[in-house]
């Protein structure tokens, strides 16, 4: 027989539901270990008040840290100097800055800053460490001006006029 809980019997199987609480001290590590991981998460995607400011600090501190990683040599050859090649940590970090962002717009504006601060920062951090030096930012070689390259002809010749026709 069931009673009310208001009358201060409780149900038989209402004591199944009762969570438990940790009995030993392992237990008891683990749940704050769970806990510990848990405010990490919440505090990193939707926790931080994500002003400009901070923003800019972010990108800066993602450079700094990226262009660590690329330059010094004991990283070489680890995953760590991959991020440099890869997405994703890269998207990582942008996960970051549109889950602590309150709006769609402000959330592309402040990702696309991001990007815009810590990408060239990266290479600004690596040149005096570089062999290339200012060489650094010629990476991705163009053959010319944009407009006029060897592996392709133009396709309207300008300034060019036939002569003797007519």
């Amino acid at each position: 027989m069931t009673g009310r809980v208001s009358d201060g019997i409780i149900a038989p199987n209402a004591l199944a539901l009762v969570r438990r609480a940790p009995n030993t001290v392992r237990e008891r590590r683990i749940m704050e270990k769970k806990s510990a991981l848990r405010r990490i998460t919440d505090k990193l995607y939707g926790g931080i008040d994500l002003t400009w400011p901070k923003l800019i600090l972010y990108a800066a501190g993602t450079a700094v840290l990226t262009a660590v990683l690329l330059t010094v040599p004991v990283f070489k050859g680890t995953s760590f100097a991959r991020m440099g090649e890869t997405l994703e940590a890269w998207i990582f970090f942008a996960v970051i800055v549109m889950a602590n962002c309150k709006k769609p717009l402000e959330s592309a504006l402040k990702t696309f800053v991001f990007f815009l601060i810590s990408q060239p920062l990266i290479y600004l951090l690596q040149v005096p460490f570089s062999w290339q030096g200012w060489g650094l930012f010629r990476y991705y070689k163009s053959s010319g001006s944009s407009l006029r390259s060897s592996r392709f002809p133009p396709l309207i010749s300008v300034g060019t006029s036939k002569k003797g026709t007519g």
